[in-house]
């Protein structure tokens, strides 16, 4: 197949959702089919950046710019066949799954410099990507750029008309949200929260950490918030589809199961059913697919392939099945929301069993409480440890 769009470069967007298989899907389309080429970041995170410049939040993007600047040091390093290793926690993850080599040749690096410095602007973004079209689109290397900035999908729905507001007028373009089980999702962000917070000392437990949080409960500004069910918190994949789709046109977004387009076929990946939908979305014919740890679900004994650590250093830790249940009857609207939109449920998702947990809509933080106690006495090993958070506990104050 043929894309067919001549006037516009194509720009793929794949907006989430993290811990979803996003790097094999990146692996998939750049390296194995050679559709797409994000430039020098998976994900550069630049409308966050927008975002955040926009709004005057200086605080922020004091904070998002010492990752720009690790970037730029390793994209003009001197010694070109040095090893590049980007730190992870307490382990070093092979830097290709942040930044992509080969094919950026091309840049300029006062142009570079110019795009990673304030101000972060809508002009910087859309030239950046129409002079990396240029460059690897034009000469036949691939068929579309692309922006795997994940956390995208959360963005509040004004924010996701003005993208498309500024961005379809210069380019075809195209969304993929990639959707895992959510409940074996949410274990995995999770854990990847809980590693980021045992590393300063501040967390110990990552099982009390998955309950407070799926619970819908939260502490900012010394108050205590209840987000119910938080689009993020408790993966509601259909909220996200409906802000990019009405914004972008259903015609332009594509949602799919993780476990369906990576579903095994004896030794090799991807459903036939999946794989077609999607090269009949891009118009460009999806021929193999990257590897993907998430499939099929192996927890900690899921295989250490290299390129794919940030999937399986978020999985060193499993759920026995009492708790996977327990989760998935708090997390049952996350599933109801996906059939009644898409008319089924992936049958390698999660069934539902009957497991007495309350729902935790419009509840109290009495309330709240209560129903974590009740978690507890299935999972007593999710019980605070230390004396600050036995504190917290019968204080009823339960903040990540």
């Amino acid at each position: 197949m043929e894309n067919l769009t001549k006037n516009k470069p194509t720009l793929i967007m794949c907006p989430g959702t993290g811990w979803s298989g996003t790097s094999p899907l990146y692996y998939t389309l750049g390296d194995y089919n050679r559709y797409c080429h994000c430039g020098h970041l998976k994900e550069n995170k630049y409308l966050e950046h927008i975002y955040h410049y926009n709004k005057g939040d200086f605080y922020t993007l004091d904070k998002k710019k010492v990752t720009f600047r690790r970037v730029m040091h390793e994209i003009f390093r001197d010694n070109e066949g040095e090893e590049k290793f980007m730190e992870f926690g307490l382990r070093n993850r092979p830097a290709q799954v942040m930044y992509t080599s080969g094919a950026n040749s091309h840049w300029d690096k006062e142009f570079v410099n110019d795009f990673f410095t304030q101000p972060h602007t809508w002009e910087k973004y859309i030239n950046y990507y129409k002079k990396h079209w240029e460059a690897v689109v034009q000469n036949g290397e691939y068929k579309a750029v692309s922006d795997f900035s994940v956390n995208n999908i959360y963005f509040p729905e004004e924010y996701v008309q003005e993208i498309a507001r500024e961005l379809q007028p210069h380019f075809n373009v195209k969304i993929l949200i990639t959707c895992r089980d959510p409940v074996r999702r949410a274990w995995s962000k999770n854990q990847f929260r809980w590693f980021q917070r045992k590393k300063r000392g501040i967390c110990k437990d990552p099982y009390h950490l998955f309950w407070k949080s799926i619970s819908g409960c939260f502490k900012e500004g010394g108050q205590v918030h209840l987000c119910g069910y938080g689009m993020d918190i408790l993966t509601l994949y259909t909220e996200g589809y409906r802000r990019w789709s009405e914004a972008f046109g259903k015609e332009n977004v594509h949602i799919f199961a993780m476990e369906d387009l990576w579903e095994r076929d004896g030794e090799k990946y991807g459903g036939k059913e999946a794989m077609a939908k999607l090269s009949e979305f891009l118009d460009y014919e999806i021929t193999e697919m990257f590897p993907n740890v998430y499939v099929p679900e192996m927890g900690s004994n899921a295989p250490k392939l290299p390129l794919l650590s940030d999937q399986w250093m978020s999985d060193q830790l499993d759920l026995s099945h009492d708790q996977q249940q327990c989760a998935r009857g708090i997390m049952n609207k996350s599933y109801t929301e996906w059939e009644k939109v898409f008319g089924y449920i992936p049958k390698q998702w999660i069934k539902h069993e009957d497991v007495d947990i309350p729902q935790l809509t419009e509840m109290t933080l009495e309330e709240i409480s209560e129903n974590l106690r009740e978690v507890m006495k299935i999972d007593p090993g999710c019980l605070p440890t230390s004396k600050e958070g036995k504190e917290q506990l019968e204080k009823k104050l339960f903040h990540t």
